[in-house]
C-alpha cells in the first residue's frame, strides 16, 4: 500500500484496508515515503525498487500519488500484469 505526496500509511484509508488484507492472511507492506513526489521519480524510484520484491502474486494499491508511483514501478519491473 502506497500513501500520498505528504501523506503518511497511517492516513485515510489506508490503516483500514490494510487491516482487513491482514485479518484474511495477507502479507500487506505500507511502508513511509516522506520524499514521495517530492523528489524528482528518477532519484526516487531506485529507493522503491530496491526495498521492495514484486512478483506475480503482489496486489499493488496507491493512494493519489501512490498510484503514480505505481505506474512508474510498473515501467520498471519484470514481472507479467493481469
Amino acid at each position: 500500500l502506497f500513501h500520498g505526496t505528504s501523506a503518511h500509511p497511517d492516513v485515510v484509508w489506508l490503516p483500514w484496508l490494510r487491516g482487513r488484507l491482514t485479518e484474511r492472511g495477507y502479507a500487506v507492506e505500507a511502508p513511509h515515503y516522506p520524499s514521495l513526489n517530492v523528489e524528482p521519480i528518477a532519484t526516487f524510484l531506485p529507493t522503491v525498487l530496491a526495498n521492495h520484491t514484486f512478483d506475480a502474486n503482489t496486489v499493488l494499491v496507491g493512494h493519489s500519488g501512490g498510484a503514480a508511483l505505481l505506474l512508474a514501478i510498473l515501467e520498471h519491473i519484470e514481472t507479467t500484469v493481469d
